[in-house]
């Protein structure tokens, strides 16, 4: 992400972006933003036509009404670097669609909450990286439009993914794509659909109720581009006997 850094590089440079209301910006060349990014109520932040879009502060996308980041891969695919947190809520989104590929860096934590979602198109791709926590709090939704599950990858080396479902029947947080966390522990309360697959370091769970479905052509597929998978250059393997009472 840093070779990324768009300072004092980019032919576009602002102190920050705040849009509410109805208003539409559209970032169409390589933009670097010094200060936080803040879209509310209908308004809608476009990044397009194959530009690059670097943000050093955090996005916030908030509010009642369909506050959207709108990554539009249509004339190139296009990417945005965060330095700082991303946090959606309501009925906040972040949507990829235009049938190429969108990437999104977060250097810090995701939350995600009450309905706000996360979504990408039939035909297009949507990777998204994080290094810090990740929470997910509500019927929130990060998912590939008809469950193509390739077609969205979230990976995080963070140390914690938090999952708060809400405790309404047929309410759940929905996840499909394939989540790659292998450095976090992951905790879930009340109810989750995953469609796709996910890899974590540990799983717990506080009263949670869990739906798991496996997309069986992910099985050839990496988590990362390429022939090959990162090399472990270490293993540590050992045992632990379990035993099993009845009362």
């Amino acid at each position: 992400m840093r070779e990324q850094d768009l300072a004092g590089e980019a032919p576009n440079q602002s102190t920050g972006i705040n849009l509410s209301d109805d208003q539409t910006a559209t970032i169409d060349e390589n933009t670097y933003v010094d200060g936080d990014v803040t879209v509310s109520e209908r308004a809608t932040l476009r990044v397009t036509d194959g530009a690059t879009l670097h943000i050093a502060g955090s996005v916030t996308v908030e509010g009642d009404e369909t506050a959207t980041l709108d990554l539009d891969t249509g004339s190139g695919n296009v990417t945005v670097l965060l330095d700082e947190g991303l946090d959606l809520s309501g009925d906040a989104a972040v949507r990829a669609s235009g049938g190429g590929r969108a990437e999104l860096y977060v250097d810090d934590s995701i939350t995600v909450r009450d309905a706000a979602s996360v979504t990408t198109a039939k035909d297009t791709r949507l990777d998204v990286y994080n290094t810090g926590e990740i929470d997910l709090t509500g019927p929130v939704e990060i998912a590939a439009d008809g469950d193509v599950a390739n077609n969205l990858w979230l990976y995080s080396s963070g140390d914690e993914v938090e999952i708060e479902g809400p405790e309404t029947d047929g309410d759940r947080v929905r996840f499909t794509g394939v989540f790659y966390a292998p450095q976090s522990e992951v905790e879930l309360e009340d109810q989750m659909t995953i469609r796709g697959s996910f890899t974590f370091r540990k799983f717990s769970f506080d009263d949670g109720d869990i739906e798991i479905h496996y997309d069986e052509a992910l099985r050839t597929r990496q988590p990362f581009d390429g022939e090959t998978v990162p090399v472990v250059s270490y293993l540590h393997v050992s045992t632990h006997g379990v035993v099993v009472e009845s009362d």
